[in-house]
């Protein structure tokens, strides 16, 4: 569906049957998706920076969950309707899990606040 984005729908299999591998269409799709996947997690970064675990985990499972609707039921519509087959809870779920990891993971990677020495 995100390679479809850039080489049309013509690339999209028929209706109820399995896409055959093919590298160009999942090379672009992977093109598509992973630099929109590091703004969001730019996005989330930025608004989970002060939280601690459980607060980053609540940011961003809530971000997966907005880009989810965001992505589907108000971009989709519009610029990219195939993306309607993707309404489901597997999108959903694989959305805020995507939010709620890269909660846990900015947590555990960022660097520890620098504490001034007393005067």
């Amino acid at each position: 569906m995100m390679a479809a984005m850039v080489l049309g729908k013509e690339v999209l299999p028929p209706p109820g049957t399995w896409a055959p591998m093919d590298v160009k269409i999942m090379m672009t799709a992977m093109m598509i998706h992973f630099p929109v996947s590091i703004v969001y997690g730019l996005i989330g970064a930025w608004l989970m920076h002060r939280f601690d675990w459980i607060g980053a985990l609540m940011i961003g499972a809530t971000l997966g969950a907005a880009i989810y609707v965001v992505n589907f039921y108000m971009v989709a519509p519009v610029a990219f309707p195939w993306f309607l087959m993707g309404r489901d809870w597997i999108g959903a779920f694989s959305h805020i899990t995507f939010g709620a990891i890269l909660g846990c993971v900015y947590v555990a990677l960022r660097r520890p606040r620098l504490q001034r020495a007393p005067a």
